[in-house]
């Protein structure tokens, strides 16, 4: 059986994986930045040590609330800045079950760069919206609570039903 999907429909059918096309190039292209600057994280665990931040201490649930991830992805993350000598974990005198986070020495002179490469990355992810004329943030943002109010699976099945043509 030939697929009816022609070219144009295909770009707009998998939304999904041109999000992530376009998030996995610029991963590697901010890790360059990264690289380039002397920032020693990959980028997914950027907004962890961003989280962090000077003079804070917070604890795993405090870091999965504030950056709106799984408590098991900031975990991982977590545990890699630690391997790196970046952040320090400090059990809670009240609660055992409770540990705070904070940056060691290391972790602030690398949340310092990170920044000030966040600033610069502001400042052209702007020239960028400006040249494509499309601010990508306030689109996706857009996006997600249009979808939140009326889901694709809501979309596609209030779609009248297409025969198949043999």
């Amino acid at each position: 059986m030939e697929s009816k999907i022609t070219e144009p429909a295909f770009n707009k059918a998998y939304l999904g994986k041109r999000l992530q096309d376009l998030m996995d190039l610029t991963h590697v292209q901010m890790q360059l930045v990264y690289e380039a600057r002397g920032l020693d994280i990959p980028v997914e665990g950027s907004s962890t040590l961003q989280a962090l931040g000077p003079n804070k201490a917070l604890s795993l649930s405090d870091l999965a609330r504030n950056l709106a991830q799984p408590h098991q992805l900031v975990a991982q993350r977590l545990n890699k800045l630690l391997k790196r000598g970046l952040i320090e974990k400090t059990p809670d005198l009240f609660d055992k079950r409770r540990s705070e986070y904070s940056l060691t020495p290391a972790g602030l002179e690398q949340w310092e760069l990170l920044d000030q490469i966040m600033v610069d990355a502001g400042e052209a992810n702007q020239d960028l919206f400006d040249e494509i004329g499309v601010d990508l943030i306030a689109a996706l943002e857009n996006a997600t609570t249009t979808l939140k109010a009326c889901g694709l699976h809501e979309r596609i099945l209030r779609q009248p039903k297409k025969e198949a043509q043999i």
